[in-house]
């Protein structure tokens, strides 16, 4: 059986938001790469909002179980955001996410 795992990723841009459109263009490209590298992460999408500098990531990642599904989400992003030049020195470690899960996150087994 697998899981799947639709997750919404918020950051916060530290140039105040100056060339988020350009780097929203890139980005979605890199989570592209990721979705062709990696038939467990699929339908990526991003949104930025200049004003703020918020950058806004969803996907869709699947795995063996719950744990499994959110890492391969996590590393597509991350990797993504390194792809393109942003570095991710906070970025949480596995066990932290895992504590941070929505606890009404919904999940469906697939057959």
């Amino acid at each position: 059986m697998s899981v799947k795992v639709h997750s919404h990723w918020v950051l916060l841009s530290s140039d105040g938001g100056e060339n988020i459109a350009e780097c929203s263009d890139l980005l979605m490209g890199a989570l592209l790469d990721q979705e062709e590298c990696n038939p467990d992460f699929q339908d990526a999408a991003v949104a930025v909002d200049e004003g703020t500098g918020v950058i806004e990531i969803e996907a869709t990642a699947a795995g063996a179980d719950l744990s499994m599904a959110i890492a391969v989400g996590q590393a597509a992003v991350q990797s993504a955001l390194h792809q393109v030049g942003i570095g991710t020195p906070s970025w949480p470690d596995h066990d932290t996410v895992m504590r941070m899960v929505v606890k009404d996150m919904r999940h469906e087994q697939l057959a």
